[in-house]
């Protein structure tokens, strides 16, 4: 991280230093909340870029030291609003599942932080369920996650998930039925777990049939408590795609919320993928063993050098591999643009490299995976898998994103 090199200050009595990413902050002396957790002498706070988080000092004198590449900013008052108190401890005491609707950058994530961490004084257990796949904290993109709070914590990030199920996409318009049951799924992995109270935090699709999606979440989810950061002309907007009355507690969008941009907001998900893939070891799967989804390939077949030599003759281009049943044909040419070649579809070789996959053994999900290669004459595939996973998977569904080596993303409609 750049820093500007240490230095030290201090907060009065209900000041409030807002830090912004990339920084680190060592508290010397004095104590204060962050999204409601308890931070005191002798703790690290770290925030990375893109991210923004509210010290504020609780003694008559908070001292620290700070690494800021970033920027702070000191502040009269809390930084959290009285319409959080409120909605925290209405949700707190209705205990059950408390969902947290909301737009992009309005909040929502540090409402949930604060949330749990009101919770956790008078819960004898509280969970948190991630369902915004695009900018999620507690997983990687294109999933989505249970985590089981053991304390308080002033960031979601680095809890080990329960649950993790996979989307395939990075935004909930390709994928909206399977958010809801992922979600659904993710809370009763908790509740099983006798969770007193499951947070859900939601992606920030607000526009162009976001708020039909939302309220369709908010009916299969049967929520006790309903927070919205949403405007009043959207709240209006959430309760005519209802079918039924619903009351909503409103929570205000704080003043000094970071606004991210596209290039943070995907800087953000490639942190999340190199944090998910870090320390990653290259297996090799048998793709007779295995279950495709997702996948224009099925490796059901097999077929002679003679087969290869008609189809070649019969294409006018060097073929890989191809599967009749399925008119999908791999040209032995790497990542040419997919065509269409008489009635088969044409893919280039290499067309599966970065593919983000899904990975379950016997239906449970045992994680991610990142396509390193197909090997069609051996008939594996290599993959990058998590050194946490124990067991080979037996299906492999295929995303919609690809990354590279340094983990950038695109996106590949299959």
């Amino acid at each position: 991280m750049v820093s500007i090199g240490p230095r030290k200050g201090n907060l009065q009595r209900n000041e409030t230093l807002l830090i912004e990413g990339p920084a680190s902050l060592h508290i010397l002396s004095g104590e204060g909340t962050i999204f409601g957790a308890n931070v005191g002498e002798g703790e690290e706070i770290f925030v990375r870029e893109g991210k923004r988080m509210p010290l504020t000092s609780h003694s008559d004198r908070l001292i620290y030291e700070a690494k800021v590449a970033g920027n702070l900013v000191t502040i009269e008052g809390d930084a959290i609003p009285t319409s959080w108190i409120v909605a925290a401890d209405a949700a707190t005491s209705a205990k059950g599942r408390a969902i947290v609707l909301g737009g992009v950058d309005a909040g929502k994530t540090g409402f949930c932080t604060y949330l749990a961490n009101r919770a956790i004084l008078s819960c004898a257990s509280v969970g948190y369920v991630d369902g915004d796949i695009g900018q999620p904290e507690t997983g990687p993109p294109t999933t989505i996650t249970a985590v089981a709070l053991e304390g308080q914590c002033y960031t979601l990030e680095g809890f080990r998930a329960l649950s993790m199920y996979f989307v395939g996409h990075i935004s909930p318009t390709f994928c909206q039925e399977r958010v809801i049951d992922a979600i659904e799924r993710c809370a009763l992995d908790l509740e099983r777990k006798d969770t007193e109270l499951v947070v859900v935090n939601t992606d920030g699709w607000i526009k162009e049939g976001g708020l039909r999606h939302k309220a369709l979440l908010v009916k299969g989810l049967k929520a006790n408590t309903i927070v919205s950061l949403l405007s009043p002309e959207e709240e209006i907007i959430l309760s005519s795609e209802m079918a039924e009355p619903v009351r909503l507690i409103h929570a205000s969008r704080p003043e000094h919320v970071k606004t991210r941009s596209q290039d943070e907001r995907r800087e953000n998900r490639e942190h999340g993928y190199r944090a998910y893939f870090r320390g990653a070891n290259r297996i090799r799967i048998k793709l007779d063993g295995v279950r495709l989804v997702n996948s224009p390939l099925r490796f059901i077949e097999r077929h002679e050098q003679d087969d290869l030599a008609k189809i070649m003759e019969q294409t006018g281009i060097r073929v890989e591999y191809f599967e009749e049943s399925s008119k999908v044909l791999v040209e032995a040419e790497p990542l040419v643009e997919q065509s269409r070649v008489g009635v088969f579809k044409v893919l280039g070789l290499g067309w599966e490299r970065g593919l983000i996959v899904g990975l379950t053994k016997r239906g449970e999900a045992l994680g991610l995976g990142i396509v390193l290669g197909i090997d069609y004459r051996e008939r594996t595939m290599e993959l990058l898998f998590p050194a946490e996973i124990a067991q080979m998977p037996d299906t492999v569904e295929l995303g919609s994103i690809r990354l590279d080596e340094d983990f950038r993303e695109s996106y590949c409609a299959l």
